[in-house]
């Protein structure tokens, strides 16, 4: 079937005038004319009956016309699904997180996302940083939320810095390293 015959057929019936319908498409009226003759045709029906001085849809007509809203309505849809994806509005958003910022961090901005983003499902893994990174760079994952250690793998994903934090250590006033400067450089000999 020619959906695009439909189409016109399915504008002139619900506007009633062809002339309507050719402001409406931005098709001119004689090319209307010309494809629902052709539509007519192709499919052995006759759509439209005269009446005085408009248009009256056949017994088919009306039928035809029925199941065109039916497809139709389900194109809009479609198309708005489409639309919402591309934006990001709907859809499955797969996060992975190292435990650490799992378990701390992404409840709150998942919280965040899902207020503005209803329609988003989400899916959330935690795993450690090397295993996160291969699922990320194997597409299984969308984005991934990682500590520090993502300057390892610089080269396999683009990352950038969403949030600093500080490391404190703590140890018993009676401890060895209590009162004492401590260094995370590899070379100490803390």
């Amino acid at each position: 079937m020619n959906l695009h015959g439909l189409r016109l057929f399915y504008t002139v019936a619900k506007l009633g005038s062809v002339t309507l319908a050719a402001e409406k498409l931005m098709i001119s009226q004689p090319a209307i004319t010309v494809q629902l003759k052709k539509f007519e045709k192709e499919n052995n029906i006759k759509l439209f009956a005269a009446k005085d001085r408009g248009i009256c849809l056949t017994d088919i007509g009306e039928e035809l016309f029925k199941e065109a809203a039916a497809i139709f309505k389900v194109e809009n849809r479609l198309e708005t699904l489409i639309e919402n994806y591309k934006q990001g509005k709907t859809g499955t958003l797969k996060i992975v997180g190292n435990y650490t910022l799992g378990n701390f961090l992404l409840p709150f901005w998942v919280t965040a996302f899902k207020k503005a983003n209803e329609d988003v499902n989400i899916e959330i893994s935690l795993m450690n940083s090397d295993y996160a990174i291969e699922k990320i760079v194997s597409y299984e994952y969308d984005i991934g939320i990682l500590g520090g250690d993502i300057v390892n793998y610089e080269d396999k994903v683009d990352s950038m810095t969403i949030a600093e934090d500080e490391l404190w250590f703590v140890v018993s006033p009676e401890h060895k390293y209590a009162n004492k400067s401590v260094t995370l450089n590899a070379s100490s000999n803390c």
